[in-house]
């Protein structure tokens, strides 16, 4: 696990030195055990890609940048390669030699071998930057799912990259104009959706895909996407074997480690069921960690006391009290950019907590978007079938919500008719979006325009015309809310605490199997998680398998009237606000009084605004 970077462009030898370590430099929490740097000379116009370490496998001899024999190819990379040694084997048979023990040798072995088509072969998380001295050419490929981060810019005959926007404010003379289009989507959805970035000049690398830089060109190719066409034909129960054998394959390999490690456990189906596998394969102890909150309704320490009391695992439990305040600069810092998901702050706590005793855990995300577990789903499939069967709801409620019912319910009819009105996406996207896209326009202070109402993100739910509804709403939320959000969220907070997290229900090879599922195996009757649950049935404890589902944030609303409070105030209040012309200061303010009374919730609004002010002050004006 470890950080990368890279530029090549004009510069003195000296100075390309001082901007290599600088841009190292200021990722060194994502690898604090190592620093390595190779310097390149792209057809007359030199360079570097450099990487720090957080060392998990092969601490010896796995120092980074890695080479093939006749060192004619360099590679550094952030993330692990699980079929690693799978890979040396092949490789070894093809004639290669190692001089490590490592994940990162097949990298370089790989790419002589099959060229571009690489990183097909690899199962795991990754982001990599490879340079071929021979062709002077630059290779850059991120993971099937994105769970690893990669940015890069091209500007004024320059080209780098690197795993944080922050170490590409290194170079001399970035430009830090920001992306219009990418606050805008911000605000509506939390994030900021690939490729874009907050930055104007900075595009991130999507999942899937690989970057070449050669004789100045750069170019862009997809090597892997999910596949939800045709459905599998096979029996239930032969789907349920299969679906029980990879997932303990997936845990299984990621417990290749040289290093201590252990579990996050939030008292979910899909974290207990990870820890489950994981006491399945180990005959050595491991410790879960878990965080709670004084208040109930956030809180699932009982849930995930039942889990490590049924297997006895040690558990370490930390109960949260109103945090925000005390770490609220750090976790902008580590963000990176714009980011407004209020898990993160969970996340970055329970990473802390897990890290002052391992450097690895394995985690349960990627459940819900692979086998359909979000209530959103569920309700947007009731939404579709009152859309087939009444489609004159949509004007009666939009009329009841309009003029006849008042308050809350009211405003829930109209809501409910105005997204049976919309077509697809956007009667999905309004259900999910955090801020409407009208309350956004107002939010911002200037009209920022944009191609539809959630902008790029739309992209993302266009489709194979022969997939199902239920189909291309789920591949839509993997390639935008679960690479952009959820995977985000767990690799800047956990690598905030040079922690590295491995997901199993992320490997690529149990994303593909649920994409292939019947959807009657994934959400049947309001159900979600169907063959899933029925795994869980098998390693769990019953009194789990029919617990709702819980979200892991926080009282974002009851802190903003409380610690936040003047923090949310001195900020609207600033000089600095106004001058940067973000958001019309006159309706967040009007917006935080309204939330002070109680009687309305404006939180995750009021979020976006302190988090996005927050970061262009660290980031814009320092």
């Amino acid at each position: 696990m470890c950080g990368i970077v890279g530029y090549f462009g004009g510069m003195q030898t000296d100075q390309m030195q001082a901007l290599a370590n600088d841009m190292c430099q200021t990722i060194v929490h994502r690898g604090p055990d190592d620093q390595g740097i190779h310097y390149a000379d792209a057809a007359g116009t030199p360079g570097f890609i450099g990487m720090r370490r957080l060392s998990i496998i092969d601490l010896d001899t796995g120092q980074q940048p890695i080479h093939n024999e006749d060192q004619s190819v360099w590679v550094v990379f952030n993330g692990e390669i699980y079929n690693y040694k799978e890979l040396n084997e092949e490789l070894s048979g093809l004639g290669h030699t190692f001089y490590t023990s490592g994940d990162a040798e097949c990298i370089v072995h790989a790419y002589e071998t099959w060229g571009d088509d690489f990183a097909s072969h690899l199962r795991g998380m990754f982001s990599i930057a490879l340079w071929d001295d021979k062709r002077k050419r630059l290779v850059l490929a991120r993971d099937p799912i994105g769970k690893k981060p990669l940015f890069y810019t091209e500007q004024n005959g320059q080209l780098a990259f690197g795993s944080e926007l922050k170490s590409l404010l290194q170079i001399p003379g970035f430009d830090t104009a920001l992306c219009d289009e990418a606050l805008r989507s911000y605000v509506i959805l939390n994030y900021v959706p690939n490729p874009l970035s907050i930055f104007e000049s900075v595009k991130k690398l999507r999942p899937g895909h690989i970057l070449t830089w050669e004789q100045g060109k750069l170019e862009e190719r997809r090597y892997w996407q999910l596949d939800y066409t045709p459905k599998s034909n096979r029996s239930d129960s032969e789907l349920f074997e299969e679906l029980d054998e990879i997932m303990n394959e997936a845990v299984r390999i990621r417990l290749r480690s040289d290093v201590p490690f252990g579990a996050f456990l939030s008292g979910g189906l899909d974290s207990s069921l990870v820890t489950a596998l994981m006491a399945k394969h180990l005959d050595t102890p491991f410790t879960c960690f878990t965080i709670g909150f004084n208040e109930a309704a956030y809180s699932e320490v009982d849930d995930a006391r039942i889990v490590t009391d049924h297997f006895g695992i040690k558990h370490e439990v930390l109960v949260v009290e109103a945090e925000a305040a005390s770490v609220f600069d750090k976790l902008v810092w580590h963000l990176d950019e714009p980011f407004a998901d209020t898990s993160a702050l969970p996340t970055y706590i329970v990473s802390k907590l897990a890290a002052s005793s391992v450097k690895m855990v394995l985690s349960g995300d990627g459940g819900d978007e692979a086998f359909v577990g979000y209530d959103r789903y569920k309700k947007y499939q009731t939404l579709v079938d009152w859309k087939a069967r009444a489609p004159w709801l949509a004007p009666k409620l939009a009329k009841l919500g309009g003029s006849i019912l008042p308050g809350k319910l009211g405003l829930r009819m109209g809501w409910v008719g105005e997204r049976l009105a919309q077509d697809y996406p956007g009667d999905y996207l309004s259900g999910v979006a955090v801020t409407a896209p009208p309350i956004a326009d107002r939010l911002l202070k200037q009209s920022i325009h944009s191609t539809s109402d959630y902008g790029v993100v739309t992209d993302s739910f266009s489709m194979k015309p022969e997939m199902s509804l239920m189909d291309r709403v789920v591949a839509g939320d993997v390639n935008s809310y679960l690479t952009d959000d959820i995977c985000v969220k767990v690799d800047r907070m956990s690598m905030a605490n040079s922690l590295e997290v491995r997901s199993p229900i992320l490997d690529k090879e149990v994303m593909q199997f649920a994409a292939k599922l019947p959807m009657h195996l994934k959400l049947d009757k309001g159900t979600g998680k169907v063959l899933l649950r029925e795994l869980c049935k098998k390693y769990l404890p019953p009194q789990l398998l029919n617990k709702p589902k819980q979200g892991f944030g926080i009282p974002l609303a009851e802190w903003l009237r409380g610690d936040l409070r003047e923090k949310m105030w001195d900020t609207l209040n600033q000089q600095s606000i106004k001058e940067r012309g973000m958001f019309n200061v006159a309706f967040a303010k009007k917006m935080m009084e309204q939330h002070e009374t109680g009687m309305v919730d404006n939180s995750e609004q009021l979020w976006v605004v302190l988090m996005a002010e927050t970061w262009a002050q660290r980031f814009i004006d320092a």
